[in-house]
């Protein structure tokens, strides 16, 4: 079976080893007794590395798993996915779900860093 975040894989692995590398790096910090605020913004940088991480997962997989089942007439599977976007911003996640449908390459093509 084909993840949808196959051709990411290589993306995804060197931006978690990098969010790694900051984690050891707050442990250091706070082993070196550094200013609170200056632990914070790192902890504020960790946590935008791993949103990002977990939008281009998303995104992929709605390019992938979801527009496939989508394709194959696999309701059950669409409405899972839809349940796991629950949340603030889920109204937008389910729009751009729906055009991943109609235009595979269009909006939700991956922007690499």
């Amino acid at each position: 079976m084909t993840v949808g975040y196959n051709d990411d894989k290589a993306v995804l692995i060197k931006r978690l080893n990098r969010i790694e590398g900051q984690v050891r790096g707050i442990s250091r910090m706070l082993a070196e007794d550094t200013y609170c605020i200056d632990v914070l913004t790192q902890i504020g940088a960790i946590k935008s590395a791993i949103d990002r991480v977990g939008m281009l997962l998303l995104e992929d997989h709605i390019k992938h798993c979801v527009t496939e089942s989508v394709r194959a007439g696999e309701e059950a599977r669409v409405d899972l996915a839809r349940f796991t976007l629950d949340g603030p911003d889920a109204k937008s996640l389910r729009y751009a779900e729906r055009r991943a449908v109609r235009e595979p390459q269009g909006p939700l093509a991956v922007r690499r860093r």
